[in-house]
């Protein structure tokens, strides 16, 4: 048993040493996992709700065969996510969102990335999308853009992500969200 225990302080100690002391982060990938608070845009029949038409996991995205789309001006649409598998004392050091999207025709091409944690919702500038299918990085390493805070645990588990037309030339056409995480334990 105390071979043990000092094979721990060992391997401890090393870890230390080769971090410079310095927490290392992780990284967790999360899919968005049902319908949000909004459901404004439309879905293919195949996808019996909306958030099935945009959970692709990573490239290649099924791009045209399952998507939302809307050319609605004020149209919203939100997708709760999966909980990164933390606890309470987790360090959020950053929180990335990729939205794969392309306009919807030739005169609706323009859409908004929506936010919504604990009540509160925040949208980022217009987005102009183009007619293939392209990814937009939406990345927070300093602060949750909704509170102007550090990240917490508890936002995360609250989240949702989606899209909102308002704008001149409102559309587009969206087949996967897809959110990482990254931070540490203090």
């Amino acid at each position: 048993m105390r071979t043990k225990m000092l094979l721990f302080l060992c391997l401890v100690f090393v870890a230390l040493i080769a971090t410079n002391g310095v927490a290392v982060d992780t990284e967790y990938t999360m899919l968005v996992d049902g319908d949000g608070d909004y459901s404004d845009w439309g879905r293919l029949r195949i996808c019996s709700a909306d958030y099935m038409c945009v959970d692709d996991p990573s490239w290649p995205y099924d791009g045209d065969t399952t998507y939302v789309s809307s050319i609605t001006d004020g149209a919203k649409e939100l997708f709760t996510v999966e909980n990164p598998p933390v606890n309470l004392g987790w360090i959020v050091t950053n929180v990335s969102i990729v939205i794969t999207a392309k306009q919807f025709d030739s005169d609706s091409f323009k859409f908004r990335f929506l936010m919504k944690t604990n009540g509160e919702e925040w949208a980022l500038p217009i987005v102009t999308s183009t007619s293939s299918w392209e990814n937009y990085v939406f990345d927070y390493s300093d602060a949750n853009p909704v509170t102007g805070n550090p990240w917490t645990v508890n936002e995360l588990d609250n989240l949702q992500i989606g899209m909102m037309l308002n704008t001149v030339n409102p559309g587009a056409k969206v087949t996967s969200f897809i959110m990482s995480v990254r931070g540490h334990y203090s």
